[in-house]
Formats: C-alpha cells, sequence, structure tokens
C-alpha cells in the first residue's frame, strides 16, 4: 500500500504538470512518502512556480527569469533572492520586490494566490485560507487541510557537493543514488530563519526531490522504524514540544541509516532500532543540536525548542 500511495501521487503530478499551469506540483510529505492515508494528516504540495530559476552569481541560466542566490550574512541553509533578469510573464514578483542594502530581493511573503481567496479539492468541497504556518499557506475545512508551499527552482552546487563529498563509513546512500541525488535541483521557499539578520527577504534552501528519493530507498524495516517514530512524535512527544515533527523523524532516521550497517536493519531488530532512534533524539535535545541531513551546517533546532520543551521532551523520551 506504501508503494501504491506513492505511485498515485506521482501520477497524479504528472497529470497536474502536463497542463498549461504556471506552476509546476510536487507532492511531499506523508502522502508523497506512501506513510500516510488520505485523511490521516496534511497534504503537502510545493508549488514550483515555472520559468524562475535562482543560481549562484557568475552561472549562466537560460530560465526567462533568473534570480542570484545571496547567502551573505543568511543562517546556514538560508538565502535571499536577488533580482537580476525578470521576465515578461513572471511580472507577479514586481509587487514581492523589496531593497534592502542597496540591492533589490523578493521578500518571503511571496504568494499566487488572492487574499481572501477559496478553492475547491480534488473532491470538489470548498477549502479556504487558514493561519500562515512557516512558508506554507494553509487551505482547509472541518475535514481536511493542505499546505501549499510556493518555491522557486535554484541550483545551489556548493551545498549538494559537500553533501556528495561527506565521508560515508556504510553502504547507504548508494553510490548511484548518490550521483543521481547530486543531479536534482533543489528549491527555495519563503521562510526566514528565526532570529534572522534578514526577516522579510530570507529564503530557506531545501532538497524536497532528493529527501523524497531517499525515503523511497529505505527498506522495509527502516520505513517501519519511520512510520513508528512519526506515531510517537505524533501522540506522546509533540503535544510537549510542537517543533516535534514528522520532518525532524526523517532527519533522525536518515542519519541513524547512514550510519549504521545494513545488516542491523531487520524485521527482528526493528525495537532496538527504534531505541537507537530515541536515543539519538534524546541526545540532539541535549546538546541543542539536530543536523539537517541534507545541509548539515543548518541546525533544526537552532532557536526553536525552549529550555522547558526540552525538558519535558528529554524526560518524556
Amino acid at each position: 500500500m506504501i508503494h501504491y500511495r506513492r505511485d498515485t501521487n506521482k501520477r497524479l503530478d504528472e497529470i497536474h504538470n502536463s497542463k498549461p499551469f504556471s506552476v509546476n506540483n510536487i507532492t511531499t510529505g506523508g502522502k508523497a512518502e506512501g506513510t500516510a492515508l488520505y485523511f490521516e494528516s496534511d497534504i503537502d504540495r510545493l508549488y514550483a512556480i515555472k520559468g524562475i530559476t535562482c543560481v549562484e552569481p557568475g552561472l549562466p541560466c537560460l530560465s526567462p527569469t533568473v534570480l542570484h542566490l545571496d547567502k551573505t550574512g543568511c543562517s546556514p541553509g538560508y538565502t535571499r533572492v536577488k533580482q537580476v533578469h525578470i521576465g515578461e510573464n513572471n511580472s507577479i514578483l514586481n509587487k514581492h520586490l523589496v531593497s534592502e542594502q542597496n540591492e533589490i530581493y523578493v521578500a518571503n511573503s511571496f504568494s499566487i494566490f488572492r487574499e481572501n481567496a477559496y478553492m475547491l479539492d480534488i473532491n470538489g468541497v470548498r477549502i479556504t485560507k487558514q493561519e500562515k504556518s512557516g512558508p506554507s499557506a494553509p487551505y482547509g475545512n472541518t475535514s481536511i487541510k493542505y499546505d501549499f508551499v510556493f518555491g522557486f527552482e535554484c541550483t545551489c552546487q556548493d551545498l549538494i557537493e559537500k553533501w556528495f563529498n561527506r565521508p560515508r563509513k556504510y553502504e547507504w546512500p548508494g553510490p548511484r543514488l548518490i550521483k543521481h541525488i547530486s543531479t536534482l535541483e533543489g528549491h527555495v521557499v519563503p521562510v526566514a530563519n528565526k532570529g534572522s539578520k534578514f526577516p522579510l527577504t530570507e529564503w530557506r534552501i531545501c532538497f524536497t526531490k532528493a529527501e523524497l528519493m531517499l525515503m523511497h530507498s529505505l527498506d522495509e524495516c527502516q520505513t517501519k522504524l519511520y512510520i513508528l517514530l512519526k506515531l510517537i512524535a505524533k501522540s506522546l512527544l509533540k503535544p510537549l514540544c510542537s517543533e516535534m515533527s514528522s520532518y525532524i523523524m526523517k532527519n533522525i532516521v536518515f542519519w541513524i541509516v547512514e550510519t549504521s550497517p545494513n545488516e542491523r536493519f531487520s524485521q527482528q531488530s526493528l525495537i532496538d532500532r527504534l531505541v537507537d532512534s530515541l536515543t539519538y533524539l534524546k541526545d540532539c535535545l541535549s546538546s541543542n543540536v539536530l543536523k539537517s541531513y541534507m545541509i548539515a551546517e543548518r541546525n533544526l533546532f537552532k532557536g526553536r525548542i525552549t529550555e522547558i520543551e526540552k525538558k519535558v521532551t528529554y524526560k518524556e523520551n
């Protein structure tokens, strides 16, 4: 069923992206992973705006609209996106441009949705705008919630090269998967890091497609480990600390799988690996550091967990 749900959501994306819409749809989160039922959790979608590409200064780019990544002074894993050339069909950017330090940047208030708009979901049911959370524009009703995130495709070679060249002691990810992931584009999404110097113009760099490929490469035991961690986070940890999300658990699984020999993962050892993962989480809470798997310089816990939340979550864990 996990593989069926993955294939179904992939096919839905392909149908959407075959039509002349202004965005490419990338289903993310539990739906794309195949680990969540339809009404079990939010439906997460990344809308990548067509015709806009962010690149490092000096790199050639044939996109109709070109933006430059400016990571100077930004938090690790974050950037500002600077205006270089805006094509005729992307005038929507003009109302989101702001001046900062004598340069023109795209504000992280960017959205293509009209204020107070409503939509119909795939079932023909009306969904309305909800309170904003992080980079997402949530829409929903009493039955279902969608998290829509707008982003621009980006090429961030320095970060992907660091991930590619990172020493690995064991066999995951395999060489072919590492090479394939290194060719995938990343995205920037509109949210600043907490405490950022640039709260209005900082964007987060993410490698959504890479993370999906890594999730799909996990074996049965590793996938079950992730599902168990998600259940524990949702039922036990999130009521104590709002940051205990499935994304945190995903990064923990990635680190556990990369730093463990493959033979340690089996149906008989599943609970042992669950204990390892919770111990790893406990150590991360103690040090207040959980490295992002794709961008190790980015600390997923920095400025996000209070001392009280850390203590109660650590105790529960």
